[in-house]
């Protein structure tokens, strides 16, 4: 970069993003994807100062290189509770709580947001982004409806087995169904308060745009 160039001298952009899974070895690939991310941006320290927010076991931050780092935050209430996934606290939990004050006294320093579910510290960004007046971008990686209606009826049936409780949630009332509903209307409130919404599939696209309010802009994420 020549020396005159006046860009040569501005910070570089300071950019939170929040995936709401715990890092660890065991992580999948939603956050090994993340882990790459900052791999890269770790090698262009003047483009981008990164902070990646995930879960953990206890509060602790992650230099990666560069302008670079994970910093992990405890959830507030974490779904490893719940034993939904193998074994209970494994990568694919993640924190149900409705805000994580810690993450929202963070990421008041970024110059912009990106949340990369409707969990926790999603909609904890979406609202600081909002009240600050912040870039808030919103990127699709996985069906969280779908999950939300495996999920919940593991979370039934470990609770109330076969008897009847059971059976009337898992059959006349259909609670994993209204989970669905529920957690698809979420994640198309957190598309239509976001400036730009990033897919990584086709089948996404309308997704995205349908229903409610669509995000001013519509862009592409490369995972690969």
């Amino acid at each position: 970069m020549r020396s005159d160039d006046p860009s040569a001298d501005r910070p570089p952009v300071s950019v939170g993003v929040g995936v709401d899974l715990f890092w660890g070895p065991d992580a999948g690939g939603h956050v090994k994807c993340w882990e790459r991310f900052a791999e890269q941006a770790a090698v262009r320290p003047n483009d981008v100062d990164l902070t990646i927010y995930m879960l953990g076991e206890s509060e602790k931050t992650i230099d990666i290189g560069g302008a670079t780092r994970i910093q992990l935050l405890p959830p507030k209430r974490g779904t490893d509770r719940y034993k939904t996934t193998s074994g209970g606290g494994g990568g694919g939990d993640t924190d149900l709580a409705r805000k994580h004050p810690a993450l929202a006294k963070l990421i008041r320093r970024h110059d912009l947001l990106h949340a990369t579910s409707p969990f926790a510290f999603g909609r904890t960004m979406k609202r600081v982004a909002a009240q600050d007046a912040k870039p808030f971008l919103y990127s699709i990686h996985t069906d969280h409806a779908a999950f939300a209606r495996i999920y919940s009826a593991r979370i039934i049936r470990r609770r109330f087995g076969e008897n009847l409780i059971g059976r009337m949630a898992l059959g006349r009332f259909d609670a994993p169904d209204r989970a669905e509903r529920a957690m698809r209307q979420r994640v198309r409130s957190m598309i239509a308060g976001s400036d730009v919404a990033l897919i990584s599939r086709d089948a996404d696209k309308a997704y995205a745009q349908g229903g409610g309010q669509p995000p001013r802009a519509l862009g592409r994420l490369r995972r690969g």
